[in-house]
């Protein structure tokens, strides 16, 4: 009977938060932002020396956010609901802001990927400057960046064609006439995706 008691205690304090399909799915509230973390490393830095808050997991956002029931050890919920995109846009949100507040060369660069050159303005540098296959090029770096290699993307099967995909992000992203927003827009649109909430 003690050993049986000693293992419960053992498993359930290394549990963690996860929906229920994580194991095969989708990603904690807290993987999620730890993700998110990897994913925007300038946001991090920017919002901690700022002392402002990017993503926090409240007490009324811990369910949402997949933290398990200390009753049962599972989630309340199977997947992510409204409430955890909701939390998570809020999120997101703030993560694509600072991340582009302090804007380094070695930011620009990281974001510009293949199109990156020292004398491009992200505020100021207009979209028509580049041609739709440039656009493109800049747009499979990003999903490249934060979902992965098209193989991976496919094996989701979320995405049934990639190509209409690249089309219908290029079209968002050409709502403003900048640069930077137009890179907001394509990596708020990519974390926003399942692929990358996904394991």
């Amino acid at each position: 009977m003690k050993n049986i008691l000693v293992i419960l205690l053992v498993f359930s304090s290394s549990a963690h938060a996860a929906f229920d399909q994580t194991n095969t799915r989708y990603l904690s509230g807290t993987e999620v932002v730890e993700k998110l973390n990897l994913a925007f490393p300038d946001a991090l830095a920017y919002a901690t020396k700022n002392n402002s808050s990017l993503c926090t997991i409240s007490s009324t956002d811990q369910s949402a956010a997949g933290f398990n029931t200390p009753a049962t050890g599972r989630s309340i919920y199977l997947e992510p609901g409204t409430a955890f995109y909701s939390w998570y846009q809020k999120c997101t949100n703030a993560y694509v802001y600072y991340e582009f507040t302090n804007l380094t060369p070695e930011l620009i660069k990281k974001h510009l990927g293949p199109l990156y050159k020292p004398e491009i303005d992200l505020d100021n540098t207009n979209l028509r400057s580049f041609s739709d296959g440039e656009l493109m090029s800049l747009i499979n770096y990003h999903m490249l960046r934060l979902l992965g290699p098209d193989e991976v993307i496919q094996e989701y099967g979320y995405i049934k064609d990639l190509e209409a995909y690249r089309q219908e992000l290029l079209q968002k992203g050409k709502t403003t006439w900048a640069l930077k927003p137009f890179l907001q827009i394509i990596e708020r649109e990519l974390v926003g995706r399942d692929e990358f909430l996904s394991y």
